[in-house]
C-alpha cells in the first residue's frame, strides 16, 4: 500500500504557464512510458492507481479513464503495464481479466520520473 498523490491547485499559474506544463509532461510520458498511440491511456491508468490507497478493481479503471478510451485499449494498456512491472493484478478465477490492479514501487517511481523530466524541461527552456 502506499499513500496516494494529493491533488495540488494551479490557481496561481498563468494559462500559458499550465500549457508549457502540460506539453512538458506529454512529451516526457512518451520519452519515459513509449506506448506511442497509447501513452495517454497508459498514463492515465498510472496516475488512477496513484491516487487510490491500495489499487482499483477492473470496474473502476473501465469505469473511470477507460470510457474515454475503451475497454479494448484499457485491456492492452494493463498488459504492457504489467509487463513493465508498473502495476500488479489479481486474475480472476473464471476468466484471464485481472480482478484488482494496484500500481507497483516502479510505477510510482516512473510517475515521479516523467514529473522530474517535465520540471526539469520546463527550468531548462521555459
Amino acid at each position: 500500500m502506499h499513500s496516494p498523490y494529493s491533488a495540488t491547485t494551479l490557481t496561481s499559474l498563468e494559462p500559458a504557464a499550465i500549457l508549457r506544463l502540460d506539453r512538458a509532461l506529454r512529451r516526457a510520458r512518451e520519452r519515459i512510458l513509449g506506448g506511442g498511440a497509447t501513452c495517454d491511456a497508459l498514463w492515465s491508468v498510472l496516475i488512477e492507481l496513484a491516487a487510490s490507497d491500495d489499487g482499483l478493481a477492473f470496474e473502476a479503471l473501465e469505469a473511470g479513464p477507460a470510457r474515454h478510451f475503451g475497454r479494448t485499449t484499457l485491456l492492452g494498456c494493463l498488459s504492457t503495464l504489467e509487463e513493465l512491472g508498473l502495476i500488479k493484478g489479481r486474475k480472476r478465477a473464471e476468466q484471464p481479466l485481472l480482478s484488482h490492479v494496484r500500481i507497483t514501487p516502479c510505477g510510482l517511481k516512473r510517475i515521479d520520473e516523467v514529473i522530474q523530466s517535465a520540471l526539469e524541461a520546463l527550468r531548462r527552456y521555459g
